[in-house]
């Protein structure tokens, strides 16, 4: 049996321990969320984003900043045309023309697969309307409508004439794609 001396040491030695564990545990904090748990949020960002997952996308919002990933998860959801989910990172803060590494902002990505609503709602947030970029992707992908709109013909106007060459590198690419609906709308050099 202990004596009651030995009790109170050991007791002591058990809040010491406990008192140890949890400091180690505050300080390496930041080290655990930067090194493990962040990296995962942002994952399980990226895939509600991919899933099309509005709720999902929400709930992860609060833990990570779309802005410091690899890539663009507005950029994701303006390729996948998905408007509500477009305006759910948007209210949240998400950068409207934000590449991640080297990739295509959301405009352009939105521009090559022809999603016109959410060109408009980027454009409304502040996106780089007159990029000449995505004109050359929607004319390289055969999407008329797009083009159409980023030619200023589709409820806005262009704040600056076209270049010549920016016509003539999309004439060229919807020529190699074969697209003579584009072709038809780009003016002739």
């Amino acid at each position: 049996m202990r004596s009651k001396q030995e009790g109170v040491s050991i007791l002591h030695g058990w809040r010491a321990a406990l008192a140890l564990m949890g400091a180690v545990g505050v300080l390496g904090l930041p080290w655990l969320w930067t090194e493990v748990l962040r990296p995962k949020a942002a994952r399980q960002l990226s895939l509600a984003v991919m899933r099309g997952d509005v709720r999902a996308t929400g709930v992860w919002l609060r833990l990570v900043d779309p802005d410091r990933m690899a890539y663009s998860v507005l950029g994701e959801a303006a390729r996948q045309g998905n408007t509500e989910l477009v305006r759910l990172l948007l209210e949240r803060g998400a950068d409207v023309n934000h590449r991640g590494k080297d990739g295509p902002t959301p405009f352009q990505q939105a521009a090559r697969y022809g999603h016109l609503d959410v060109m408009r709602q980027l454009i409304t947030a502040g996106a780089d309307e007159e990029d000449d970029e995505a004109l050359e992707r929607a004319s390289q992908d055969c999407r008329p409508e797009a083009v159409k709109l980023l030619l200023g013909q589709g409820g806005w106007r262009r704040k600056t004439p076209l270049l010549p060459e920016t016509v003539e590198r999309a004439r060229r690419l919807a020529g190699a794609a074969g697209c003579e609906a584009v072709l038809r709308l780009l003016p002739s050099p």
